[in-house]
């Protein structure tokens, strides 16, 4: 099926595409978490439930969260449940066209989303440490995608950069 309007993904990893450990973030960068905060906030949030269970506030406040879970029996106040992708694709285009939908974890809903070819854009922070992890960042595809914007940051120990994904 082909969609007019597409998700963002929005993501922070490493060279090695290592974004998390343990169920936990590789990096709690603040700029990046407030970059994350500014760009979702009001928006539609989708995420696997790990992911979800991860959050150290759940939900996260001032968005619409989505968990895209196989266990039917999951439930969490202020959280919508959704059961497959296809659920999660109908629910957005059918009740919240009006809003702006980011993809936000884990490494599994990340390579499913791309797979699927429901992803427009892509926010990412690059994090220039090498780092090692459990959870990974799908390979992205040159000749796919194309650089719109690259800036440059530092923060603390790190060297960074926003760089904004467009589908080619």
């Amino acid at each position: 099926m082909i969609y007019m309007k597409k998700f963002n993904i929005i993501s922070c990893f490493n060279n090695n595409r290592v974004i998390g450990n343990n169920n936990d973030l590789i990096y709690k960068i603040k700029e990046d978490l407030q970059r994350f905060k500014s760009i979702t906030k009001n928006n539609v949030v989708i995420m696997g439930r790990n992911t979800f269970e991860s959050l150290p506030k759940k939900p996260l406040p001032n968005r619409i969260n989505i968990v895209i879970t196989r266990d039917k029996e999951f439930s969490y106040d202020g959280v919508i449940v959704v059961n497959s992708f296809e659920e999660m694709i109908d629910l957005c285009y059918s009740k919240y066209i009006d809003k702006e939908w980011f993809i936000i974890g884990g490494g599994q809903i990340y390579d499913e989303s791309i797979k699927r070819n429901i992803v427009s854009r892509m926010f990412i922070t690059l994090v220039d440490d090498d780092l090692d992890g459990d959870v990974k960042f799908p390979p992205i595809n040159n000749d796919e995608w194309l650089i719109f914007h690259d800036c440059n940051q530092f923060s603390g120990k790190y060297n960074f950069h926003y760089v904004t994904y467009i589908k080619n």
